[in-house]
């Protein structure tokens, strides 16, 4: 998933034609939507060009179809109460997830949370930080580090691999303590 809800404040917008390769499947972030003034995104590393998944730019299209703004120069999400001159501001997606969260009996989630989840499933399924940061478009690779958590299943392999090599490294150093040598009396020789 492309993370298309932004930060805090910001929300990127995009327009159909404008933003949308349907053949090339690609997005291209440009804008953002700041206290529903429209304006280009904040850095250079933000405004970026990128590969959107088969089944994204389904969910794309079968949204165009449905929604009552589709023409090509017309928003891809795109607020009702403006009637369609503006893209969704960052209020109207609060309001939206305050009250799913509510309908659902769970605490409010920001749509900044689903970056962070968005850069823990690209760490879990083992992204090199230099692909996440291009990614999530940050500027600092030291940012996106700060982003997201480590799956609790991956936490548990973790723990898991490292018992399995300390159990092995103490079988080795005890079948070459059991044989004798000078190796075997040293355990930082022993390489595996």
């Amino acid at each position: 998933m492309s993370p298309l809800v932004r930060q805090a404040t910001p929300v990127d917008s995009f327009r159909y034609r404008k933003d949308v390769d349907w053949l090339g499947k690609t997005v291209s972030i440009n804008r953002g939507v700041v206290k529903a003034i429209v304006d280009d995104v904040k850095s250079r590393h933000s405004a970026r060009k990128m590969a959107c998944a088969d089944e994204l730019l389904g969910i794309l299209k079968a949204w165009k179809q449905i929604s009552e703004f589709a023409d090509a120069e017309d928003w891809i999400f795109a607020s009702t109460v403006k009637l369609g001159r503006m893209p969704l501001g960052y209020t109207s997606v609060w309001n939206m997830l305050t009250k799913t969260c509510t309908r659902l009996g769970i605490a409010h989630v920001s749509s900044h949370c689903f970056r962070h989840t968005y850069r823990s499933w690209l760490d879990a399924l083992g992204s090199p930080i230099g692909l996440q940061q291009r990614m999530m478009r940050h500027s600092s690779i030291t940012t996106t580090a700060n982003y997201g958590d480590t799956l609790p299943s991956d936490l548990r392999q973790a723990r898991e691999k490292v018992v399995q090599r300390a159990v092995r490294h103490g079988r080795l150093y005890n079948s070459l303590k059991h044989w004798g040598g000078r190796r075997a009396l040293n355990p930082a020789q022993n390489v595996i």
